[in-house]
């Protein structure tokens, strides 16, 4: 049996990005679940808090670097308002800790490095200046070092960089192998599904640990739009037609009918087909950047090879953001021969798809609206929830939720069913729903779980 490669990875950094510190070990843990057993290697973590044992030496970091920095292949460096305590040697022990990396570096030892800074905002009377001040100019002596960076904001997006980071390493690095019959090829496609599939149930969690349900959206024209629920679904757009056959349209629909939840889907499913779809989330855009550097970017943070996609989703679009209607028009002029999706939630103004928008544009969409669900679908969520966390018999709490539904006059989506299911998982009886009480409850279990995940627009 061949013996697995072992990858020592080195973890640098100040004492206030200490999540970040714990987020690296539950991504090695990711990697060396997917990869690893192809690839036949695993990573672990090199840290001073678990790492270290009780020794002497010229100072505190020294015994650090000569129990830690003799054998490692990769260093991890992160870095938010704290520079760190001085050392004898250095500004800081992670600045000592770099400086000992990149001489192994320069010296011919393969191994490599990679910077991380948080730009997540802080409370502005927990900061000291001078710490911040030194964040900065560690940031340009490692550019002039020649070093290139990554920013990240919060641990959880932090998360997300640093898996994409590593598979690309470890891909890269086994690009020319054939494993156990999987070509590198195939590897890569499967590193990149399961990160499809873990974006759409990050878009699908609500609740923490309840079921993730995926229904299939009913997606029509406004000629098509009638009142009846069943009739809608019934003719919904095909999403697999949709999918092979893409054209430039703006989805619309009331805020949380889970847009953002279908963008990931289509994206997933074209990757099925061998199709590249890129994601572009305009709500966190806060300085214009050129649409082919935010293509790039989200096409290589998947793991995709750099390419030009057979259709980009434009999340979150607003109209009335300055920022995010120029950058429509650049990613129009930029790509004009690729099919632009653009997801819109409808508050109080709708698109102006006048034919003087469709010229500054520089071409023109169609418009689709994704619908509530009819029964059938209510019931498939209603299922799914209730084999989860048993609730009562599944036909009365159906009946439950589709009255809650008409009594509380709220439209008829996932997000609204599972909020109602966890409303009456607290307490479900046969009695018609009490107006006031259903309202007392939605707005408890809102402010309660205000810091779960939920469908975005």
């Amino acid at each position: 049996m061949t013996d697995v490669q072992l990858y020592k990875i080195f973890i640098a950094s100040p004492s206030d990005v200490q999540t970040e510190r714990d987020v690296c070990d539950k991504v090695f843990e990711k990697i060396n679940k997917n990869l690893g057993p192809i690839f036949n290697f695993r990573i672990e973590s090199k840290k001073w808090e678990k790492d270290v044992r009780p020794s002497f030496g010229l100072d505190g970091q020294d015994v650090i670097n000569n129990q830690l920095l003799d054998d490692f292949q990769l260093f991890i460096g992160i870095m938010w308002h704290k520079f760190g305590t001085p050392t004898p040697r250095s500004g800081s022990g992670t600045e000592e800790e770099f400086d000992l990396a990149f001489e192994k570096l320069k010296s011919g030892e393969t191994l490599d490095l990679l910077m991380y800074f948080n730009q997540e905002h802080a409370d502005p009377f927990s900061l000291d200046m001078a710490q911040v001040s030194k964040v900065k100019e560690y940031k340009d002596k490692i550019a002039g070092l020649g070093g290139l960076y990554s920013h990240y904001n919060g641990a959880s997006q932090f998360e997300t960089h640093l898996f994409d980071h590593l598979s690309s390493f470890f891909s890269e690095k086994y690009k020319a192998s054939n494993v156990q019959g999987t070509s590198s090829n195939d590897v890569l496609k499967n590193v990149i599904s399961e990160k499809l599939h873990e974006n759409l149930d990050n878009a699908l969690c609500l609740y923490s640990n309840k079921p993730t349900t995926w229904i299939e959206p009913s997606i029509l024209p406004a000629n098509l739009i009638t009142s009846d629920y069943h009739k809608n679904y019934s003719n919904r757009v095909n999403i697999e037609t949709l999918i092979n056959e893409p054209y430039s349209t703006i989805i619309e629909s009331p805020p949380q009918f889970g847009l953002t939840c279908l963008a990931h889907y289509l994206i997933k499913e074209a990757w099925s087909v061998n199709k590249v779809w890129c994601f572009i989330d305009t709500s966190i855009i806060t300085r214009f950047d050129t649409a082919a550097k935010r293509v790039k970017r989200s096409i290589l943070n998947v793991g995709y090879e750099e390419k030009t996609p057979d259709c980009i989703i434009v999340d979150a679009w607003d109209d009335r953001k300055p920022l995010a209607k120029k950058f429509l028009k650049d990613l129009c002029t930029t790509f004009g021969s690729i099919p632009i999706i653009v997801m819109r939630s409808i508050t109080e103004q709708r698109f102006n798809r006048s034919s003087e928008d469709a010229v500054k544009l520089g071409r023109k969409f169609g418009t689709l609206n994704l619908m509530a669900l009819p029964r059938s679908k209510i019931r498939e969520v209603v299922c799914d929830y209730n084999n989860e966390s048993p609730i009562g018999n599944e036909n009365k709490l159906l009946e439950r939720i589709i009255s809650d539904f008409d009594t509380l006059n709220i439209h008829r989506t996932a997000h609204n069913c599972l909020t109602l299911l966890k409303v009456t998982e607290a307490q479900f009886d046969d009695s018609p729903a009490n107006r006031t009480q259903m309202i007392e409850r939605i707005l408890f279990i809102s402010v309660s779980y205000t810091h779960l995940r939920a469908h975005e627009t």
